[in-house]
């Protein structure tokens, strides 16, 4: 008959090779993880000797990337198929790219590789989000701030423009109204 698994003396164990390259090598068709149990199931776990661990698993129709936990509240990273929608930070997410922090600060930086500006970086805090391109407030930023429900407007960290919820603006002193 033809050989269907190998167990090498290194212990390497293959699948449909006749030469395992790795201590699971499986070629030439599907590997299945199953789990017949109900919500969170961990399917995968990548550990190095006893130390911090990801968790990769199903939880009805999410797929979970977990740091340190076995259920899908630890979870770091949702996808979310019924929803096609990502969470991170979030085990539900709400909307195609749902990203959340509970510390506040940054929460994403979009930036290219061989520049030595900071990109573009979205950052919050406990009253607002801004846009900004250095760290919080202390360069260029377009800040959304919801205790004013007001749009303030910095260059060279200093607060240049402010647009006030009946839609005055003012420029330089930005307690004064105007329009």
């Amino acid at each position: 008959g033809t050989e269907r698994m190998r167990i090498e003396s290194n212990g390497d164990v293959g699948i449909g090779t006749t030469d395992p390259a790795f201590l699971l090598d499986v070629s030439g068709g599907v590997a299945r993880i199953n789990s017949s149990s109900a919500g969170f199931s961990e399917a995968l776990r990548l550990q190095r000797d006893g130390g911090n661990y990801y968790s990769i698993g199903l939880d009805n129709g999410d797929l979970n990337f977990c740091y340190n936990g076995q259920s899908a509240d630890g979870s770091t990273l949702v996808i979310d198929g019924g929803a096609n929608a990502v969470g991170i930070g979030t085990k539900t997410p709400a909307f195609k790219l749902d990203v959340q922090t509970s510390v506040g600060g940054l929460v994403a930086r979009f930036k290219d590789s061989d520049s030595s500006h900071d990109g573009l970086r979205i950052e919050g805090d406990t009253n607002g989000a801004f846009i900004c391109n250095d760290s919080a407030l202390s360069s260029e930023a377009i800040y959304f701030q919801n205790s004013l429900n007001a749009m303030r407007f910095y260059t060279s960290g200093n607060e240049r423009m402010r647009i006030a919820p009946n839609g005055d603006v003012s420029f330089g002193n930005t307690s004064a109204g105007g329009k």
